[in-house]
């Protein structure tokens, strides 16, 4: 298996998220006590569906796909790791008239710096290369940390 990133220790991103993964590349716009609005440019993401009754099962689907991806379920054997953030998911209701979040699922991962050039091509014919065009988002920032930053 071949490594198109480089390894954690020497890993440098130009942009990093929680705990140093990388993360698109976003300019804030505004911000309003902890929310501020971001403009996210053009990437590249790896990209699955899901049919879940909850946002948490299809979360859990979605992301045990999108890291297989990047552990080297792909043409090239090629580990893209560490994983990055944010995990993004979109619903698509089922029956727009339904009081349930029961449906169809997007869940896309931001691929690493290092593969946004020519990603090797998923071998899971569920999974996905995508690129997203500039968007603006409303982020909130929480300021709590579910995970000890020890370990």
């Amino acid at each position: 298996m071949t490594s198109l990133c480089p390894t954690p220790a020497s890993l440098m991103p130009i942009i990093t998220g929680p705990r140093g993964l990388d993360c698109p590349d976003f300019d804030v716009l505004e911000t309003s006590g902890d929310v501020e609005l971001r403009r996210y440019h053009k990437a590249r993401y790896v990209v699955t569906h899901s049919e879940a009754e909850s946002l948490l099962a299809a979360q859990i689907e979605g992301t045990k796909r999108l890291l297989g991806y990047l552990a080297g379920a792909n043409e090239d054997d090629a580990r893209l790791l560490p994983p990055t953030v944010p995990l993004e998911t979109i619903l698509f209701p089922a029956d727009r008239r339904s009081e349930t979040v029961e449906g169809r699922f997007c869940v896309a991962l931001y691929l690493p710096e290092c593969a946004q050039d020519r990603p090797p091509r998923p071998t899971d014919r569920r999974v996905r290369i995508v690129r997203a065009r500039t968007t603006d988002w409303f982020v909130l920032k929480i300021r709590t940390s579910l995970i000890d930053e020890r370990a």
